[in-house]
């Protein structure tokens, strides 16, 4: 699997790394869910850095967003943080982002790790 899930003391560490599909980043996505059971979470930290082609659609990325929807009256506040830096990424992760729109969830996309860190934290 072209990624690792890190279970941290407050959420979820996400790393993606090489030619990622729509279908691992939604495995991912069901691996965190299952997890929820055991660990308490108050945050998702998708990190994009390692991603050298990410073979998701617009609906795809917006399926996504809108399974999400279905799970902020179990944890709130919950707070998703997505990190690239590829611009070719940005139309994907608004389409996620935006299906979170009028949820108790929020989420932004930052540069960096500490950034996200930053605002996971505050």
């Amino acid at each position: 699997m072209p990624y690792e899930l890190v279970w941290e003391e407050g959420g979820v560490y996400v790393r993606l790394f090489g030619i990622v599909t729509f279908e691992q980043v939604a495995t991912a996505n069901a691996e965190f869910y299952q997890g929820l059971e055991n660990h308490p979470a108050t945050y998702q930290l998708f990190d994009f850095l390692g991603v050298e082609a990410l073979d998701v659609s617009a609906p795809q990325a917006e399926k996504i967003g809108r399974a999400d929807r279905l799970c902020p009256t179990r944890r709130v506040p919950f707070k998703v943080a997505i990190v690239s830096t590829d611009p070719d990424f940005d139309r994907l992760h608004d389409q996620y982002l935006g299906a979170l729109e009028n949820t108790p969830w929020s989420g932004r996309k930052f540069a960096t790790l500490a950034e996200a860190r930053a605002w996971i934290s505050a």
